[in-house]
């Protein structure tokens, strides 16, 4: 038992001090990696997921940030037409899953102006958004997610 203790006082103290490097965002999605500067490797959804966590979209006001999920449904070279979900299970039985996509909200994000928009309510009348810039900087979401694949078109789902 005093092994032990020995072993995490020394892991304790080995940790202080200054570190050269700084401190990086996580991603709080299943399955998803951290991520933290701009030479690292990030994937399109895992940025995508980020930048939602960190906004004031509409669709928050009814789901918790843990259920609303998020992917890129259109990609047009001006702009990023964001679709939140939730995934339910609509099954009458315990023993048979029958997990269904619903979309809760569409976000717009163009890389121009920075601007995130939530056109869930009113596409004329989108309300401005607010969201952690800093998940963007160093990256290019055109770029990132033009690889991805695009599911959906707005309106479908």
């Amino acid at each position: 038992m005093s092994r032990i203790i020995v072993f995490f006082a020394l892991a304790l103290f080995s940790c202080q001090g200054q570190s050269d490097r700084q401190a990086q965002p996580k991603v709080d999605t299943v399955g998803a990696t951290a991520f933290g500067t701009e030479n690292e490797t990030i994937s399109c959804e895992q940025l995508i997921a980020q930048l939602v966590k960190s906004s004031n979209a509409i669709a928050f006001n009814q789901f918790s940030d843990s259920l609303v999920q998020a992917r890129v449904a259109y990609l047009k070279p001006d702009k990023l037409t964001i679709k939140l979900y939730v995934i339910n299970d609509i099954s009458e039985t315990a023993a048979e899953k029958r997990l269904v996509e619903r979309a809760v909200g569409w976000l717009e994000f163009y890389q121009e102006t920075g601007q995130l928009l939530d056109i869930t309510n009113d596409p004329d009348h989108p309300v401005n958004l607010r969201y952690d810039k800093g998940i963007v900087q160093g990256h290019n979401l055109f770029t990132l997610c033009s690889a991805s694949t695009i599911h959906d078109k707005p309106g479908s789902g």
